[in-house]
């Protein structure tokens, strides 16, 4: 389940207009939109941010966790906020796990990237032990901005 935005806050993510941290964020962009991109850097940033609204709507459509989009313009999205007393979630990087609880994180992460690819027809494209969150017992996939 999806922590309420109305009980615990929201997070803002902000993606940056200029592209130095990820130089080939066109090639993970469809091609329906290359159009709209020419070399307009900003313009591919706001591109990407739709796509990651886009595919976090995918998962919670399906039942995936992930935070919930609130709102988003341009390059902003305002997602709700996994975590307790302004205490985000840990990365599954950061987390400690008993044995039960690395079963669970690991069931939950197969039947995740299963309905990420059979029901959503994603693939998260970064998925990596910083790009999921430990939180009460669920595991949440974030940062899908270069799922494809």
């Amino acid at each position: 389940a999806v922590v309420s935005t109305q009980s615990t806050g929201c997070v803002l993510k902000v993606h940056k207009t200029t592209l130095n941290e990820f130089s080939r964020r066109k090639d993970y962009i469809d091609r329906r939109y290359t159009k709209l991109i020419s070399n307009n850097k900003k313009k591919l940033v706001e591109i990407w941010s739709m796509k990651e609204v886009h595919n976090l709507n995918r998962l919670r459509r399906h039942g995936v966790p992930c935070p919930e989009v609130v709102a988003y313009r341009k390059q902003l999205l305002l997602l709700s906020f996994i975590g307790s007393k302004g205490v985000p979630a840990m990365t599954l990087k950061e987390a400690v796990f008993s044995r039960d609880q690395l079963r669970s994180a690991y069931e939950q992460l197969m039947s995740g990237m299963k309905t990420m690819f059979t029901k959503c027809q994603l693939v998260h494209g970064d998925l990596s032990a910083y790009n999921l969150l430990w939180f009460n017992g669920t595991l949440y996939f974030i940062d899908l901005g270069q799922g494809v």
